[in-house]
């Protein structure tokens, strides 16, 4: 019996019966905060690198040794001005110090920001005036409330604070909660960190990180340790403990010294605010 023809007909009938569709998946997008366009936004400076070494000559016996006047580019500028116009000006002053955290100010919102260095000049009349060069210049998120700008002091020996690294960072509230730790590599190389309460984490270098949610330990700190990882090496850092201060943060910036041949190359910064943040999620 040829059952050929059978066999078509059966095939002609299962393809005219309708196809179940599988329901679309639709891709999940990453968690956002919401935020409204804000009008002002709340800057804070701070410009990251080793000390300068400063170096002496001697004169005569009976008289104390000089300091040798170093080069242009090794000298972090006192004072940078942002274009904020104020009662008498329209810059207003933000004075840095290495590896300090200027005092927040209040900037009109924007999504750069170029800070300028200034100088005294005489004009063509031969009266003193003041000139305004730009010094750095990043992009910013323009809904961040607050905004972090990190100046990384470069390790070449022609560059250094002449011509530095800039970095913005979003530190507002609600990606930078209580109880939480902004860590930042200012260098090319990796830095590990080790809370209590975390599992050690690297830091790519010129990346940062931060680390929400921590718990306190029995003493009410906030135990870390960092290291300084350059080629295949390790070296530890620092150790300490942030103490929990109401609704507290805390930063740490690592940095290296351009020097070779150092038993420590490797530094950090740390700082902690204390003031009213929102209060952490519950995870």
């Amino acid at each position: 019996m040829n059952r050929l023809p059978l066999l078509i007909t059966l095939l002609g009938f299962i393809l005219t019966l309708p196809l179940k569709s599988e329901p679309q998946q639709t891709p999940q997008k990453a968690h956002h905060p919401k935020r409204s366009k804000l009008t002002h936004q709340q800057l804070r400076v701070i410009p990251i690198g080793a000390s300068m070494v400063v170096r002496f000559k001697f004169v005569a016996d009976d008289k104390p040794p000089e300091p040798i006047q170093g080069r242009p580019e090794e000298y972090l500028p006192e004072n940078l001005y942002i274009k904020e116009k104020s009662k008498s000006s329209p810059y207003t002053r933000i004075s840095i110090s290495s590896n300090s955290l200027t005092h927040p100010i209040r900037i009109k919102a924007r999504n750069s920001i170029t800070l300028y260095r200034r100088t005294r000049k005489k004009n063509a009349e031969g009266k003193p005036t003041y000139v305004y060069t730009p010094y750095v210049k990043t992009k910013i998120n323009p809904k961040a409330s607050q905004v972090l700008v990190a100046i990384i002091k470069s390790l070449k020996k022609d560059k250094l604070w002449a011509s530095p690294i800039v970095r913005a960072f979003d530190v507002s509230p609600d990606v930078f909660p209580s109880d939480s730790c902004f860590v930042f590599s200012a260098s090319p190389f990796k830095v590990g960190i080790k809370f209590e309460s975390k599992k050690p984490t690297f830091v790519e270098g010129l990346h940062h990180q931060i680390f929400t949610h921590l718990t306190p330990n029995k003493y009410g700190v906030f135990p870390y340790k960092v290291g300084l990882k350059i080629g295949d090496k390790f070296k530890p850092i620092r150790s300490g403990a942030f103490r929990k201060k109401g609704q507290s943060r805390h930063y740490i910036f690592a940095f290296v010294n351009p020097r070779k041949g150092l038993n420590q190359r490797g530094d950090i910064a740390v700082f902690t605010e204390t003031h009213k943040l929102p209060k952490r999620s519950k995870k």
